[in-house]
């Protein structure tokens, strides 16, 4: 009489049979299916190239350094009020995520490589989520940008272009509604500079026209 265990072993191998006759390439197994989708970023991406909202390339793409930026060695409390001082705008949003717990600062102050682009440039044909924006830094070595790049670059980056703005791509931070939020640093047609926080659920969506900045892993 046949166990349990060894009819369930029998079972499984017979449909890993079916599924090796069925398939294209018989000596690919679904350990290596699961590892391909991983390596993509996960079932979201890989649907996202079948249904051609993703390009896929086999060519590295590699960022430059747009600019560099020096974060760490002030708490928290003294980043308002240094921005304003200098003539700098942060609005309620921004105020609010700087108060949250989730954001936080180093003590030492470290300098990090910054990369700007259009979402359309990180291989995106239709408007992709803020979790696959997320993912595609990764798969292109990236790395999301520290909270507290947003005050620091918003108090370097005074030579800002008129109507010019971006938005960077960080861990959300939850403000006092429960709402996920990122900086977005822009300077209006009056010539002012602000540091604000719109909202970034991870199903909400980019326009491929949309300008990002996160670091560079070199």
């Amino acid at each position: 009489m046949k166990t349990h265990g060894t009819g369930q072993g029998r079972y499984q191998e017979l449909v890993a049979q079916d599924l090796e006759i069925v398939m294209k390439y018989g000596n690919w197994t679904l350990g290596q299916t699961e590892a391909l989708i991983n390596k993509l970023g996960g079932i979201e991406n890989a649907l996202g190239i079948l249904q051609g909202n993703i390009r896929l390339t086999t060519e590295r793409i590699f960022f430059p350094v747009w600019t560099m930026v020096e974060i760490g060695g002030v708490p928290k409390e003294q980043l308002v009020p240094t921005l304003e001082s200098e003539g700098l705008f942060v609005g309620d949003w921004g105020k609010d995520m700087i108060k949250q717990d989730a954001f936080t600062v180093l003590p030492e102050k470290k300098l990090l490589k910054l990369a700007r682009c259009t979402v359309r440039d990180l291989g995106f044909t239709e408007v992709p989520t803020t979790t696959q924006l997320k993912e595609a830094i990764s798969r292109f070595g990236g790395q999301l940008c520290p909270a507290e790049v947003g005050p620091h670059l918003r108090r370097q980056l005074k030579d800002q272009a008129n109507g010019d703005c971006f938005w960077l791509v960080m861990e959300q931070i939850m403000d006092s509604g429960g709402y996920p939020f990122v900086f977005k640093l822009d300077r209006n047609a009056f010539g002012k500079l602000w540091l604000h926080a719109l909202c970034a659920a991870p199903d909400d969506q980019w326009n491929l026209g949309h300008v990002v900045v996160f670091v560079l892993a070199i």
